[in-house]
């Protein structure tokens, strides 16, 4: 009995969470703030980033710009119904200093679906 219970709850779960679209928020910050910002997402409900390595090109058209060129990429997977928070989440994260610049966007997944 109590494994069928069980299994029922599952159902339910997926049920409600098996049909939401996800997208993609690709982030970009500098070099060492990643972790941060992950743990950001993670508080609102992101379950899964990936961060990746990158360089700016702005020291190659800018030759006198004395500015550390690397970055790092977060690339976070989230239900659509959670968007909403996320940008709040990021726009106060960028809003707090010059430090704290960045940028972000979403891409929606339109041929992924499943729970994140």
């Amino acid at each position: 009995m109590i494994i069928l219970i069980r299994k029922h709850c599952n159902l339910l779960y997926f049920r409600k969470h098996l049909n939401q679209k996800i997208k993609i928020f690709i982030t970009i910050v500098p070099n060492g703030t990643g972790g941060g910002v992950v743990k950001l997402l993670e508080k609102v409900g992101v379950n899964y980033s990936v961060i990746t390595l990158g360089e700016g090109t702005g020291a190659k058209f800018v030759p006198n710009l004395v500015a550390d060129n690397k970055k790092q990429i977060i690339f976070s997977f989230v239900r659509e119904s959670y968007t909403d928070a996320v940008k709040a989440v990021l726009k106060e994260r960028f809003s707090v200093s010059k430090a704290s610049n960045g940028i972000s966007f979403s891409i929606p997944l339109t041929s992924v679906m499943g729970v994140s």
